[in-house]
């Protein structure tokens, strides 16, 4: 397995997180115990849109990994570091137990492996790294 592949396998990770949150965040319009009493209609309404700005370039991100795993490409690099910015907002908004805080401590792991692939890619580093067949 090569760091093309790697690639691949990182970008839909994202394009998974990103379906799973846009499905989440689609279910979590109709409910009514999203926010307390004491937040406006209106922040309710940029929150989402928010939210839906950072689902689809998440999902955008992972298309571009995808299309692009073959080949080391600067903008795969600028967006792998665009890739941490819906996990830092979502981190950021946790508020209840450790589980939350470790499960998306754990998230960071596709952003992270994303963004390293991506810029060895751009070296020109694709060498066969697991799986070699020998």
């Amino acid at each position: 397995m090569n760091r093309s592949d790697i690639m691949r396998i990182s970008a839909l990770f994202e394009i998974a997180l990103g379906s799973a949150s846009l499905i989440a965040a689609r279910f979590w319009i109709g409910t009514t115990n999203i926010v307390g009493r004491h937040v406006s209609h209106g922040d309710t309404t940029e929150a989402f849109a928010l939210t839906y700005a950072f689902i689809l370039l998440q999902i955008a991100i992972g298309i571009i990994g995808v299309m692009n795993a073959e080949k080391g490409r600067m903008s795969t690099v600028i967006f792998g570091i665009l890739a941490f910015i819906p996990q830092i907002a979502h981190f950021f908004h946790i508020k209840g137990s450790i589980i939350l805080v470790l499960m998306n401590l754990a998230a960071f792991a596709v952003p992270v492996l994303y963004t390293f692939t991506a810029y060895k890619l751009f070296k020109g580093d694709n060498k066969t790294i697991a799986f070699s067949k020998k």
